[in-house]
């Protein structure tokens, strides 16, 4: 959202840092910009949202780990069971929430849904035996990731 503003690279830097720092700490944040449209204007298209947008600025907020979360990853890590999460937030967010639920992930364990876009079926069938951390996913990636894990899990019958 902020490339689709007008503030100086300076400014969007320091958002930047900022937004940075927040999802380090496990925030969820949600970016507020607007722009004047002419009152007369009927039919708004994706590109009337791509350009001229003012800042007016970021909210922050905490969304606790539900109780009862850590004991059934710990459950299903006893049997066996290999988790990943998928997920449409910050890969640092992400990485802080499992970091709570001591849950420590590398570098290499990490695909950002952007680094996933190009990769045809087989790659990212390789990849989700991986992976651990999803993030910044579409809801079209998610289903792909989902679909890649059912062509390489072992069933057992």
């Amino acid at each position: 959202m902020l490339g689709w503003t007008s503030l100086p690279e300076a400014e969007k830097n320091e958002i930047v840092k900022s937004i940075d720092s927040l999802t380090k700490q496990g925030k969820r944040l949600i970016g507020f910009a607007r722009k004047e449209v002419a009152l007369d204007k009927k039919n708004l298209v994706t590109s009337d949202a791509k350009e001229g947008l003012s800042w007016v600025g970021l909210l922050a907020f905490s969304d606790p780990v539900r109780l009862g979360v850590k004991d059934a990853l710990e459950l299903a890590y006893n049997a066996g069971i290999r988790t990943a999460v998928i997920t449409g937030d910050y890969s640092k967010t992400s990485e802080f929430v499992l970091f709570e639920l001591g849950i420590s992930i590398k570098k290499s364990e990490i695909l950002l849904g952007s680094e996933l876009e190009n990769m045809t079926p087989d790659e990212l069938s390789q990849k989700v035996k991986l992976i651990k951390l999803f993030a910044r996913t579409s809801p079209d990636q998610k289903l792909r990731i989902v679909e890649a894990m059912k062509k390489t899990v072992k069933l057992w019958r």
